[in-house]
């Protein structure tokens, strides 16, 4: 007895949701089939080849962002296999294998992308195809086939249509995405950017000066201006959202919010090492403050790391940060300064 014919062929891309579940793409005859199974039931979308517009894939910045973290990772752990002994050292040790592994993986897989299917009535995300190589793949495969039922689409014909439908529906055609975008623009004064970078400058020159003199006072002030810090940068984030905060300004606040998770991650991973290796201060908060003020600058290898980092950190970001800020402010000052010109549009009566 002859076999059944394989009707579906899964493509190359896997998908796992945030949850439970995960995507997957296939491939048959005539048509494409999206696939998200959880827990023994499975949802399917079926796109014809027939019926398929366009598939756009772009690159996005996911893949950077999560060698980022996990880069973050790894040089914790790693400071902490250096500078710590026996016990803390082993458990540093493994957990920074671990999250090099996680980065060589990461890196192997490539960059990251986006993958869009659309149809006459729907634009559906192929959430399979989040990996450039994996989208390639399939661009490559499905090619041939889409041609093979609408036909090829050259240069001429594209131009042509383009032609006609600016000839027949010119109230269609819409404006560039940069034109479309700058309508859109919120005016932004910059002021949860001005705090951000305020603070971080301070926080830096409160680490030099703790640094020559050693008090509790200076401590807690630095521990408050972290936590400001880390308000801040997130208020700061939401405010430049389709707003008219400089593109270099953008930069400098998202890479402040790298350098907050960091330096979270570090103080807390001091804070509990230093905790475990001083039973008498575990838990009172207010011994291990005076504990953390009492160190010098240079106590160990992993005390002069974060406060390198921090002051680096601070005073890098802070800086250039007030710059831009003050250049944004003195901009829409000028722009608000200039005066505005009304068109009066004459009476259709004429003067009386």
């Amino acid at each position: 007895m002859a076999r059944n014919q394989k009707i579906y062929h899964r493509l190359p891309g896997k998908k796992k949701s945030f949850l439970i579940g995960y995507y997957t793409l296939w491939q048959a005859a005539d048509h494409l089939l999206m696939v998200y199974s959880r827990f023994g039931i499975e949802d399917y979308k079926r796109f014809y080849f027939a019926d398929i517009q366009s598939i756009i894939t772009h690159k996005t910045i996911t893949g950077k962002i999560q060698n980022l973290v996990i880069s973050l990772f790894l040089v914790g752990f790693g400071i902490m296999t250096v500078t710590l002994d026996s016990a803390g050292a082993i458990v540093g040790g493994i957990m920074a294998a671990c999250f090099a592994i996680f980065l060589i993986v990461n890196c192997v897989r490539g960059p990251t992308c986006a993958t869009y299917l659309q149809t006459a009535v729907q634009t559906e995300k192929l959430h399979s195809l989040y990996r450039l190589k994996s989208a390639r793949k399939v661009m490559d495969r499905l090619k041939p086939l889409l041609e093979n039922v609408q036909g090829r689409l050259t240069s001429e014909s594209l131009r042509q249509d383009i032609l006609n439908g600016q000839k027949t529906h010119p109230d269609l055609i819409a404006p560039s995405p940069s034109k479309q975008s700058a309508k859109h623009l919120r005016s932004e004064s910059g002021i949860a950017h001005l705090s951000l970078f305020s603070l971080m400058l301070f926080d830096g020159l409160l680490v030099i000066l703790n640094a020559n003199i050693q008090m509790t006072a200076i401590t807690l002030a630095s521990t408050f201006a972290s936590m400001g810090i880390g308000v801040c940068v997130v208020v700061a984030l939401v405010k430049q959202r389709d707003s008219n905060i400089p593109k270099v300004l953008r930069k400098l606040t998202w890479t402040a919010l790298g350098f907050v998770c960091v330096s979270f991650l570090m103080g807390y991973i001091f804070t509990f090492f230093l905790a475990f290796n001083n039973p008498d201060i575990m838990g009172n908060q207010w011994k291990l403050i005076e504990r953390i003020a009492a160190m010098s600058f240079f106590d160990n290898p992993f005390v002069a790391s974060l406060n390198i980092m921090a002051v680096c950190g601070a005073l890098g970001l802070g800086i250039p940060g007030l710059i831009w800020v003050d250049r944004h402010r003195k901009a829409l000052k000028e722009s608000a300064a200039k005066p505005r010109v009304s068109l009066s549009t004459p009476s259709p009566l004429g003067n009386q």
